[in-house]
């Protein structure tokens, strides 16, 4: 198996992140995340993760190709995982894992006390993916109110059965 490396993105990483962001929707069927849902995470967003050394890129071997990235944002005192995805082709390697291992180790070195996320609660590479590695659902919505938000915004635009999920260090 190709090595796989994870690093905090540069400005070059950029414009590679939308093709690898649709080509991770087209995963999804249809009744889940419908096409006017399925629009990529604005330049802008992606800039702001750069900025904040919240944006990470997966890179494979030696030909350092990325394929696959995450996007978080800091909320309160959590890390919030706007988006992450992974070329399908790539899909099942660890690259997810290794991504979250970046959020992860990124939340203790700046003292927050979790990682949150949205996700799809019946797909298997969403709600099971993560809580095969430590999230949990979220019991009480209120002791993370940017769940709550998100979670309504995305109802609003048609996606249904999302969960809210949270993994705290251990």
């Amino acid at each position: 198996m190709t090595p796989i490396h994870v690093r905090t993105a540069t400005a070059e990483d950029i414009e590679r992140l939308p093709a690898i962001e649709q080509s991770a929707a087209a995963r999804f069927p249809s009744n889940d995340l419908p096409t006017h849902c399925a629009q990529t995470t604005p330049v802008e967003e992606l800039r702001q993760g750069l900025a904040a050394k919240t944006l990470w890129v997966a890179e494979e071997g030696t030909t350092a190709q990325v394929i696959g990235f995450m996007l978080c944002r800091v909320e309160g005192s959590s890390l919030h995982i706007a988006e992450m995805d992974v070329l399908p082709d790539r899909a099942g390697r660890g690259v997810g894992s290794q991504l979250l291992e970046a959020a992860f180790a990124a939340a203790i070195r700046m003292g927050l006390r979790s990682v949150t996320l949205t996700t799809f609660e019946h797909l298997a590479w969403n709600a099971p993916f993560y809580a095969r590695r430590g999230f949990q659902p979220v019991a009480h919505l209120s002791d993370f109110p940017h769940l709550g938000v998100a979670l309504q915004a995305e109802a609003a635009m048609g996606l249904q059965r999302r969960v809210a999920m949270v993994w705290h260090p251990v």
